[in-house]
């Protein structure tokens, strides 16, 4: 019920098709994790492999340039796009004016790391956390995204 109401409020310009994949797709999960249940020390220690000096300057450069009511800046999302920026070139375009979705969206970040990066026609963020709702609400305001 719960995800059928979150679904029924944020998704309103799909298609059934499309409706109906998400609704087939939540209905085959059973539990839903609210919280982050990695420490983002440990995941970030994965991530700093690649080169740390590079990353920190483009999360710096992330840092200052969207102010997240939370603060919380993760690696995998602004720095690795959500692996998207290993996608070839030509599978990244296929993208362009599509419609995307974050369902678990935590803080809103990956949406605007979507708007900025990926052209896409509508991004629909949604959460089970209530309270990061308000996160959301808060980092992806009109005037952002």
């Amino acid at each position: 019920l719960i995800v059928h109401n979150i679904i029924s409020n944020n998704i309103y310009d799909l298609d059934a098709d499309s409706l109906n994949v998400i609704r087939n797709s939540f209905s085959m999960v059973k539990f839903f994790y609210t919280n982050c249940i990695f420490d983002i020390r440990c995941t970030s220690n994965l991530f700093n492999l690649e080169n740390p000096k590079i990353i920190h300057e483009k999360m710096k450069y992330y840092q200052d340039t969207y102010q997240l009511s939370n603060d919380h800046f993760e690696i995998p999302v602004f720095y690795y796009h959500n692996g998207l920026k290993y996608l070839p070139r030509n599978i990244i375009k296929q993208l362009e004016k599509k419609d995307f979705i974050d369902g678990g969206a935590y803080n809103g970040d990956s949406a605007l790391i979507f708007e900025k990066h990926y052209n896409p026609k509508k991004i629909y963020s949604f959460n089970y956390n209530i309270i990061l709702r308000i996160v959301i609400n808060k980092n992806n305001n009109k005037e952002r995204v």
